[in-house]
């Protein structure tokens, strides 16, 4: 999903990128890795920008 320019991913697809689960994800953003933005009330997205950067730092 693009908004403003900015293209931001679901969780399940988020966690395919890291190679684990949803849940994990959560555990990320909980822990304050990785940021997340909420879109009504239920949709939770994240920054592909933000997912790449944790990618870079995990080493995956």
């Amino acid at each position: 999903m693009e908004h403003n320019g900015i293209t931001f991913v679901t969780i399940g697809q988020s966690a395919d990128m890291l190679h684990c689960t949803p849940r994990t994800v959560h555990r990320h953003i909980r822990n304050g890795k990785l940021r997340a933005y909420k879109f009504g009330t239920r949709r939770t997205l994240v920054r592909l920008e933000d997912l790449a950067a944790l990618i870079k730092v995990c080493g995956r």
